[in-house]
């Protein structure tokens, strides 16, 4: 299938992030890693012209497209749910399902917090095309942890499955992409997430500074007082939040 003459027929707009997959090698590789039977209810984000979306072997797909003059295309698919709204609006099903997404840059973190952090029911597999950059943020590939490593990895285990040329898609963005995959666990690796989540975007705040620093300007204290509630639980108050260990975190938080 020639995609690109197929996107050509249509304006493409930048302001919704409209990157479309045209290499075939990667949309299998997408539809491979999702693992998907054809009874699995799947929700598929940014679904475009439907490449990927024909190629997804199931009898339940979901669709959230916000462009309305794609829905006639979508239509012709058939077989398939079509939510025209803002992704941010959708309404999560109650059942079990896959999130199968080739999102814009700019709504990764909003779509992790909605459909994983933020649900009373996250989806059983997640497979996304984001920025390499941001993939590899979510792994800590450089081990530094981050705000976002910790969105992801308090609720499941990310991996990296492939690299993705920006070649690999019309209009080409300026960077690549990487495919994630993220199996949930059955319940966050902490009792408090929401609290721990917070707490750290305290802390990483003032990421480059020492991490008694920032919670002496936070919370208003004086910097040898959250030294010294540093050393009564044995760590290292000199430390910046992003090479501290989740049990770590756990022990500073009961702190406060």
């Amino acid at each position: 299938m020639d995609y690109i003459s197929i996107i050509k027929k249509h304006k493409t707009k930048k302001n919704l992030g409209q990157n479309f997959l045209v290499d075939k090698n990667i949309i299998d590789k997408v539809i491979e890693t999702s693992s998907i039977t054809e009874n699995d209810y799947i929700v598929e984000i940014g679904p475009g012209l439907g490449f990927l979306t024909k190629e997804i072997r199931s009898t339940n797909i979901e669709v959230i497209e916000i462009d309305q003059e794609l829905i006639p295309i979508l239509k012709q698919i058939g077989n398939i749910m079509i939510r025209n709204i803002d992704v941010l609006d959708y309404q999560i099903p109650n059942i079990p399902f896959k999130l199968i997404a080739n999102i814009p840059y700019y709504l990764t973190s909003p779509i992790i917090r909605k459909f994983i952090t933020e649900s009373l029911n996250i989806p059983g597999l997640v497979v996304l095309m984001i920025q390499k950059e941001v993939a590899e943020k979510i792994i800590a590939k450089d081990n530094k942890k981050s705000v976002l490593y910790w969105l992801v990895n308090l609720y499941g285990k990310p991996e990296i499955i492939e690299y993705v040329s920006k070649d690999s898609f019309y209009p080409s963005p300026k960077v690549d992409s990487a495919i994630l995959k993220f199996v949930p666990y059955k319940k966050p690796l902490i009792s408090r997430p929401k609290k721990f989540l917070d707490f750290i975007k305290i802390c990483f705040s003032g990421k480059r500074k020492k991490i008694s620093t920032t919670l002496s300007n936070h919370f208003g204290l004086p910097k040898e007082k959250i030294i010294s509630m540093f050393n009564s639980i044995n760590i290292n108050p000199c430390l910046r939040p992003e090479k501290i260990s989740l049990s770590d975190w756990e022990e500073i938080i009961n702190l406060f």
